[in-house]
């Protein structure tokens, strides 16, 4: 969306899906280290900040190597919010509702998601990209800020995920 802006066509779109893409890759490598160190309220309210922040960044610019450097971020934040959430239901649940559990977290994930997408949507095409982004950030900064009291996370102290063997292990 903001690719046509900053004038990059379908090709400049791709890049800035790669980029949300190494984001992720970045979060999945940082997380076992921030997990090690901080409650899941804290990583969840870091990553949330971090995503506003890259919003903040691809809205603000014409540049498109910050629009990149945004796009990154983003994917950064976003997949350290659900992967930290994720992870400590899948530690929290006994092993007999690990895969009702599962299923309830994504149909929230993208119930939300789609519910999202359809008002950011309409602000979109109210206003514009750049506007709507501005908004979504705003909102998203509301939503850390809220969180820690409203949603508290009720999980272990520390949650390690480790993606080379498939474990998650917690301690309190």
């Amino acid at each position: 969306m903001r690719a046509d802006e900053l004038g990059l066509g379908s090709r400049g779109y791709g890049l800035l899906g790669a980029c949300q893409g190494i984001g992720s890759v970045i979060a999945v490598w940082t997380l076992p280290r921030l997990h090690a160190t901080r409650r899941p309220e804290r990583s969840t309210a870091l990553s949330g900040v971090v995503w506003t922040v890259g919003a903040v960044l691809l809205a603000g610019t014409d540049r498109v190597w910050l629009a990149g450097v945004g796009v990154v971020l983003c994917g950064t934040g976003w997949m350290g919010v659900i992967n930290t959430l994720y992870s400590n239901y899948m530690v929290e649940l006994p092993a007999w509702m690990k895969g009702r559990g599962a299923s309830m977290v994504m149909l929230n994930v993208w119930l939300g998601t789609s519910a999202g997408a359809v008002v950011w949507g309409t602000v979109a095409s109210s206003t514009d990209v750049r506007t709507a982004l501005w908004w979504a950030a705003a909102c998203n900064l509301v939503i850390v800020a809220v969180s820690p009291v409203l949603l508290r996370v009720h999980g272990p102290a520390f949650v390690t995920v480790s993606p080379a063997s498939g474990t998650v292990a917690a301690a309190d």
